[in-house]
C-alpha cells in the first residue's frame, strides 16, 4: 500500500485548505490509500466488495483512530470534504466508499507520466546547448523574472478575509477583538479557508439556536471564532416550521429520530 509516489496540487495552498491541519492530513490521507488501479477487496460480513482506480473503503471511527481524534471531528471534515469538491463518499450499513474527484491529478496514470518528462526533456535539451551565460544574457534573465512577478496574482490581504466574514456573520458585535482573533497565528492554523466559513455560517444561520427569539441565542462573532463554533452541528428549523402546528412537526421529528437510530443500531463500526 505505502509503496510508489504520489503528487500534491500546487493550487491546495492558494485555496489555504493547509490552515486546517486535519482537513489537510485527511485529504493527503485519502490520496495516499487510494486504489491506483482497479481491484476487489474482502469485507467481512460483506464479501468481496470491487474498487475503482482513486477510490478507497473506510470507517468513520477506525480513520478517527488513525487521526487520533473524536469521530465527530472526522464527519465533520469529512463534509467539507466534499463541499470543496475533493471527494464523493457512498455509504453503506457496513463501511463507505470514498472517490477522490480528478484523482489523476495526484497519480496520473503511467502513460501521462511519460508523456511529461518527454516534454520536459525537449523543452530542456536548447539550454543544453547553449554557450556560457553573457552580461546581457543575464540582463534579459532578470528583466523576465520581472515580468513574471508582474503576472503573478497579487497577496491578498488578511483583512479583505476578515472582512467576507464580518459581512457573512449575523452579529455585529465587537469588530476590534474579532480581527484581532482572526490575524492571531495560533487562531488561524485550525481555522478552514473564508469560502468555507462562509458556507458553514449561512447554514447555521438556518438553525433553531440562531433564528429563535430574533437571535438571540447566536454567538458573539468573537466566541465562535475563540471556540471554534464552525465544527457545531446545530439543529435545523424545520421546513414545514409556520406552515403547520409545532405539535405536529414534533411528531414528525420523533419519527425521523427514531428511524434514524434504526438503521444506524444495522451498522457494524
Amino acid at each position: 500500500m505505502y509503496r510508489g509516489y504520489t503528487k500534491r496540487w500546487r493550487k491546495r495552498w492558494e485555496k489555504e485548505y493547509h490552515k486546517d491541519r486535519l482537513l489537510w492530513v485527511i485529504m493527503d490521507y485519502f490520496i495516499d490509500h487510494a486504489n491506483h488501479r482497479d481491484s476487489e477487496v474482502y469485507m467481512k460480513g460483506a464479501g468481496v466488495v470491487p474498487l475503482k482506480r482513486g477510490q478507497h473503503i473506510f470507517g468513520t471511527l477506525k480513520l478517527a483512530e488513525f487521526m487520533g481524534v473524536d469521530r465527530q471531528r472526522i464527519r465533520s471534515k469529512l463534509k467539507i470534504l466534499k463541499n470543496i469538491k475533493f471527494l464523493t463518499i457512498k455509504s453503506t450499513n457496513r463501511y463507505s466508499i470514498a472517490t477522490i474527484i480528478n484523482y489523476n491529478t495526484y497519480n496520473p496514470l503511467k502513460n501521462e507520466t511519460n508523456q511529461l518528462t518527454d516534454q520536459q526533456l525537449t523543452s530542456n535539451q536548447p539550454a543544453t546547448n547553449q554557450q556560457l551565460t553573457t552580461p546581457n544574457n543575464v540582463k534579459n534573465v532578470k528583466e523576465c523574472k520581472n515580468n513574471e512577478n508582474k503576472d503573478s496574482p497579487p497577496i491578498v490581504p488578511l483583512s479583505n478575509d476578515f472582512d467576507q466574514f464580518w459581512n457573512t456573520y449575523p452579529k455585529k458585535v465587537g469588530k476590534k477583538l474579532c480581527f484581532d482573533i482572526w490575524k492571531n497565528p495560533k487562531k488561524r492554523n485550525g481555522r478552514p479557508p473564508i469560502d468555507i466559513l462562509v458556507q458553514i455560517i449561512e447554514k447555521q444561520k438556518q438553525s433553531e439556536d440562531w433564528t429563535k427569539e430574533d437571535g438571540r441565542y447566536i454567538p458573539n462573532p468573537s466566541t465562535w471564532l475563540n471556540q471554534g463554533r464552525w465544527d457545531d452541528e446545530l439543529k435545523m428549523t424545520h421546513p414545514l416550521k409556520g406552515r403547520v402546528s409545532d405539535r405536529t412537526i414534533k411528531n414528525m421529528q420523533t419519527l425521523e429520530n427514531w428511524e434514524r437510530r434504526h438503521e444506524g443500531s444495522k451498522a457494524i463500526q
